[in-house]
């Protein structure tokens, strides 16, 4: 499961029995890319957290602002070291998130109060991706629709 990691080792766990956790299956999947998977672990991850009791309203507050999901995407990719910008700013508006890989550029738009396809669609009619097309790097546009009651990933598009 951590072929090549010598964590387990240094903290006195056999590597064989130690399960890959979100931020290496999470890792793993880009490194591929194959942001699929990568949002798959995402959504699941997200599912998992749990709410702080007395907290709960303050929580979902937050979770139906489409800026809460993007400081979240924001921490895990900065975490893993992967180099992620906010709110960039282009001729026609911003984009809420890219995500600059070895060999991919990944352009994010995120919804909660719009579908994934209409967060895809934003990309393309606003220009997003266009200041990265000569770059010698794929562009992966992605379109992401959080559920604000489940407070995870509900939907995404992938062109």
């Amino acid at each position: 499961m951590f072929e090549g990691l010598k964590i387990p080792t240094y903290i006195g766990l056999d590597s064989g029995n130690v399960q890959a956790g979100f931020a290496i299956k999470f890792w793993r999947a880009l490194k591929k890319n194959d942001i699929e998977h990568a949002l798959r672990e995402m959504q699941a991850y997200l599912a998992g957290i749990p709410y702080v009791e007395g907290f709960k309203k303050k929580l979902t507050e937050a979770a139906t602002a489409e800026g809460f999901y993007e400081y979240i995407f924001y921490l895990v990719f900065s975490m893993l070291n992967v180099y992620v910008r906010t709110q960039v700013k282009c001729s026609a508006g911003r984009t809420d998130m890219v995500i600059f890989m070895t060999d991919t550029i990944y352009v994010l738009e995120l919804k909660i109060n719009d579908t994934a396809q209409k967060a895809l669609e934003q990309i393309d009619q606003k220009g997003y991706a266009r200041s990265y097309v000569t770059d010698n790097r794929r562009v992966v546009k992605v379109g992401i629709h959080f559920d604000i009651n489940t407070r995870t990933i509900d939907d995404w598009v992938i062109a």
